[in-house]
């Protein structure tokens, strides 16, 4: 989930699909089944705008504030980041 400006990857791209093999993303395997499940019933979103709403909803849920706009159109990633 983190941007490389020097590398001009990372971020927001749906990677997170191919690295769940990465300490920091324990406990994420329901979550990305989730995602991956959405994806099938809603194929003209990206992977990555879900991982983004899936974010902003969880941030939601645990009591932050709602997000009232969300920009779509990224791109998702090939391969890991």
């Amino acid at each position: 989930f983190s941007w490389d400006k020097a590398a001009d990857k990372g971020g927001a791209n749906g990677s997170v699909q191919f690295e769940m093999d990465r300490k920091e993303l324990a406990g994420l395997e329901e979550a990305l089944k989730c995602l991956k499940k959405c994806k099938k019933i809603v194929d003209d979103i990206s992977f990555a705008d879900l991982v983004v709403l899936g974010g902003a909803l969880a941030v939601q849920k645990l009591g932050g504030p709602q997000v009232s706009a969300l920009l779509i159109g990224r791109e998702d990633a090939k391969e890991a980041d």
